[in-house]
């Protein structure tokens, strides 16, 4: 279906060459099928007719991603995140380029930044929990995991971190208590 919707959207910029819409439409089209250059592209001429797309630059930030261009990537979401300071989508795809690229500092100060424009979050709690996990913050990775349970309690892997975490503190019988959910 979203080949036919590439069709589609062809014509449209066919007979409108100027539409950045048409353009943003067949990219997300694009990224839909996996063809990931070809919605570069289509990005791309988005923002060559409208330079101030946050959308069009988040949306090449996940082609670069998809394309392994970590750095490239990041640039983009650093344009959309300038332009728009409000996305906590943008902050956290940045985050998680941070984290998968182990700057994990980079990617806990992202996640800050998710949680205060979102505060009920889960995800970003549990990733600022694992970044703090290798920043050896165990104290402040305990509270992201106790917020990541407290707003998702079926969340498997927080309740399996916490387990581990307080099981290295020494705190077995909480230790088992985390495990015994996990388990459940």
């Amino acid at each position: 279906q979203y080949d036919l919707a590439v069709a589609d959207f062809t014509r449209g910029i066919r007979s409108d060459a100027r539409s950045a819409r048409g353009y943003y439409d067949r990219g997300l089209a694009y990224m839909k099928i996996g063809q990931y250059p070809s919605a570069l592209d289509d990005f791309t001429q988005v923002l060559a007719l409208d330079p101030a797309s946050s959308n069009a630059l988040f949306q090449r930030a996940l082609a670069y991603k998809a394309l392994g261009q970590f750095d490239l990537a990041r640039a983009a979401l650093d344009q959309a995140i300038a332009l728009t300071p409000a996305d906590a989508a943008a902050f956290q795809a940045r985050a998680e380029l941070f984290y998968q690229s182990g700057y994990y500092a980079e990617a806990r100060d992202d996640f800050n930044q998710v949680i205060a424009l979102q505060p009920d979050n889960a995800i970003a709690y549990y990733l600022r929990a694992l970044a703090n996990i290798h920043l050896s913050n165990v104290e402040n990775a305990l509270h992201d995991l106790d917020e990541t349970i407290r707003l998702d309690p079926e969340n498997i892997q927080a309740w399996y971190e916490h387990g581990r975490l307080n099981y290295q503190s020494g705190l077995f019988s909480q230790a088992a208590v985390d495990f015994d959910r996990v388990l459940a």
